[in-house]
């Protein structure tokens, strides 16, 4: 059995290290990491900014559909905010590695990534998210739905008369 691209592929992080400060370059650090997630076709951005709630960013994955029937609610991709990058999409082989690394930690549905301090850890921040995306796309993919006819052989089959 073959298997897709992204499982085949070897997955390694370096270690993080945690006592490292961040560098006085903090801010275009982030704008960078920004700019690399608007790279990202088929991304639709929806900022949350209540008062009551953190300021946040959700960026959610567009997939075109052929006809507006056959579309599908946008998978979230990853929301940021002052904690860091909630990733939505990896794969647990890519998650383990995540977190065993020390680049994030688990939450309840995604894995919330620690801000890069310095342009080493953007890189393998952005190579993570690129995962992440790849992974989206591809299990988009394999998920469109199917025109299905309305009489299929897996339905039960009932008879109006009473002789069966």
């Amino acid at each position: 059995m073959a298997e897709p691209a992204l499982e085949s592929t070897q997955f390694h992080l370096p270690v993080r290290i945690r006592s490292r400060r961040a560098s006085a370059d903090d801010l275009n650090i982030r704008l960078a990491l920004a700019e690399h997630l608007s790279e990202l076709p088929e991304l639709t951005t929806v900022e949350a900014a209540d008062a009551t709630v953190p300021w946040s960013v959700d960026m959610y994955l567009q997939i075109r559909a052929p006809s507006p029937r056959e579309r599908q609610p946008a998978p979230l991709f990853c929301r940021i905010n002052h904690n860091g990058i909630g990733v939505h999409g990896l794969i647990d082989r890519d998650r383990y590695q995540v977190l065993v690394r020390g680049w994030g930690r688990l939450a309840r549905d995604s894995v919330i990534l620690y801000m890069p301090r310095d342009v080493g850890e953007l890189d393998v921040c952005w190579e993570i998210l690129q995962r992440a995306y790849r992974s989206l796309i591809q299990s988009s993919a394999q998920d469109s739905p199917m025109r299905r006819s309305a009489w299929s052989d897996k339905l039960p089959r009932f008879s109006r008369t009473t002789l069966q």
